[in-house]
């Protein structure tokens, strides 16, 4: 039931580092690795040195192979932890530094190959992969589910401090009830923190065979369950949850990243990368997912939400935003992501509505823009223009709405007045977004009729409220770049014959007759523009974001109105915008 190695293994001594080992320079552990890089069928194997005596330093080699070989090794699945890795072994004759936990499952490897006599290789991610190297990092990843369902064995180390509580046990373990002990052993193992490791998912799904090692047993996979259910038959946690989903539904056809990415949404790793490069090798419809630790968080999102997109993931349009914002918070919710990285996306424009690179949302009209006013700073320091901005409400709403209309300026400017100029600032966004849709549109629209296209909703707007625009002077912003944060513009806008959201503000490149759309669900609303008319047809284009008044005195989206009911077509920023 459990390996011998030495008089203190049997008598359940936890096998600790030694105290030497402790390694205080810094150490270069590239230079294990001599700057050879593995290529795309390649990985590295470690053989642990036999030792006189358990406390001698480790002394590790690196062997070469391809996966065409056929190699016989065993993988190893452990928590890394947030320790620093302090402790040093040595690497192909150089110093190389590892963690607590680490250290401890190489001690015990080291004493499990000795029992039995026999060389063993084992795969270690941590030490096979050179982690300072971006590219192998992102090649092994990719080929990380063949290692583990190639290895052997997979052995699960869960550390050495469950020796402790071995020592005041028998040997065989009770087949049933148990002492006191032993349950709290059991109770210490089912939180263990490995359950909750994100590496841990491809490691268990992936495994022909696993073995979990603790103090100085170890245990076959299917008698380790039969352990845990012994004392907790709950299997919505820890590693009879996991078992469930891993091992008894692997092969279910379903199990695509989009189920992964919200089952296993609390699942830890240092890396915020790896909340998605961590699932794909376990995902049934992922092979094609583009691995690059290179790349931002913010490229890595987008890889994510197109590449559902592409394979049809979201069910209907209402999923991809939520899918977006848990991808986004996965990401980048411990971590900061500069907005300046959409820049970088291509400008190219796109018009074809089935490409991956389009996500189709309905919208709700909230009005169309009759009048663009001054800046969110100029209203609060220009007296002149906050006055002249109430005598444009009067002119623009009949007496009926006039009340309201006064009542939702004196929230939107106090929100201002409450806000530091900074925050208003990145209120909304100047991002044209590259895509561009086509709409039918008749040249002659009868506004009798139900609007088809964002031109007849715009001519129906001024027909049925019979407004005219009023023309304020703007004074230049400065705007640098295309999603560069810029001073937005307050705007009033008509709705049929009644609107409910009147006023609001709007990115600083905001024009009259755009139309501004709510997406349920999203922090920001769309503008959206009409870029070219022809006779039988239209264009239309998301220009930028808005917000209305509600939304400035709100933390939560505004999702209580109605109106005009179309599909807008947008790129990933733009959704990103959405959501940020």
């Amino acid at each position: 039931m459990f390996s011998k190695f030495s008089n203190r293994s049997r008598q359940g001594v936890a096998l600790r580092p030694n105290p030497g080992s402790i390694s205080k320079p810094k150490i270069d552990n590239t230079l294990s690795y001599r700057g050879r890089r593995l290529d795309k069928d390649s990985l590295r194997l470690i053989e642990i040195q036999p030792a006189a005596h358990e406390g001698d330093p480790l002394v590790c080699t690196l062997t070469e192979v391809t996966l065409g070989n056929k190699p016989n090794f065993e993988a190893l699945s452990y928590t890394w932890g947030t320790d620093k890795a302090t402790y040093a072994i040595t690497l192909n004759g150089q110093p190389f530094q590892v963690g607590e936990n680490l250290l401890g499952a190489l001690i015990f490897l080291r004493g499990r190959a000795m029992s039995m006599k026999a060389r063993q290789l084992f795969w270690i991610d941590a030490i096979c992969i050179n982690q300072s190297d971006l590219e192998e990092r992102s090649n092994q990843v990719r080929i990380m589910n063949h290692i583990y369902s190639r290895a052997s064995n997979v052995v699960v180390w869960l550390g050495s401090k469950y020796a402790e509580y071995q020592k005041d046990m028998k040997r065989e373990l009770l087949p049933k009830g148990g002492n006191s002990t032993q349950q709290k052993m059991v109770r210490l193992l089912l939180t263990d923190p490995y359950w909750d490791r994100l590496w841990t998912l491809q490691a268990i799904g992936r495994a022909r065979q696993l073995q979990v090692c603790f103090g100085n047993q170890t245990f076959p996979w299917d008698q380790f369950m039969r352990l845990i259910a012994m004392y907790n038959s709950d299997g919505a946690t820890g590693p009879l949850r996991l078992n469930r989903l891993l091992r008894q539904e692997k092969n279910n056809d379903s199990y695509t990243l989009k189920r992964l990415l919200v089952e296993h949404r609390e699942a830890k790793c240092s890396e915020p990368r790896d909340k998605v490069y961590g699932l794909i090798g376990l995902a049934s419809d992922a092979g094609e997912f583009p691995i690059d630790y290179k790349k931002s968080l913010y490229e890595v999102w987008k890889d994510t939400m197109e590449f559902m997109n592409k394979w049809n993931l979201f069910k209907d349009e209402s999923q991809i935003l939520p899918m977006g914002a848990l991808v986004k918070s996965l990401l980048m919710a411990n971590h900061s992501d500069p907005l300046s990285q959409l820049s970088k996306d291509s400008t190219q424009l796109i018009d074809n509505p089935k490409s991956p690179l389009v996500f189709h949302l309905k919208a709700v009209s909230v009005g169309c823009i009759v009048c663009v006013g001054p800046s969110a700073s100029d209203i609060v320091s220009r007296p002149d223009d906050a006055n002249q901005w109430r005598i444009a409400t009067q002119r623009l709403f009949p007496a009926g709405e006039l009340g309201p209309a006064h009542q939702e300026y004196d929230k939107l400017f106090r929100a201002l007045l409450e806000s530091d100029d900074s925050t208003i600032q990145k209120t909304c966004f100047n991002r044209p977004s590259p895509v561009i849709w086509d709409e039918k549109s008749p040249y002659n629209y009868n506004c009798t009729q139900p609007p088809e296209s964002v031109r007849d909703y715009i001519t129906w707007v001024h027909q049925v409220t019979k407004t005219t625009n009023l023309q304020w002077s703007q004074r230049p912003q400065g705007v640098t770049n295309r999603s560069a944060p810029v001073q937005p513009r307050l705007y009033l806008a008509k709705e049929g014959n009644h609107t409910q959201r009147k006023m609001g503000l709007a990115s600083g490149l905001v024009q009259q007759n755009d139309v501004v759309f709510r997406v349920p669900s999203a922090k920001r609303a769309l503008l959206v523009r009409v870029v070219q008319e022809e006779k039988s047809k239209s264009k239309a284009r998301v220009v930028g974001t808005a917000l209305t008044t509600k939304d400035m005195c709100s933390s939560t989206p505004d999702n209580d109105y109605t109106g005009w009911t179309t599909t807008v077509h947008l790129d990933a920023g733009t959704l990103f915008m959405l959501l940020e």
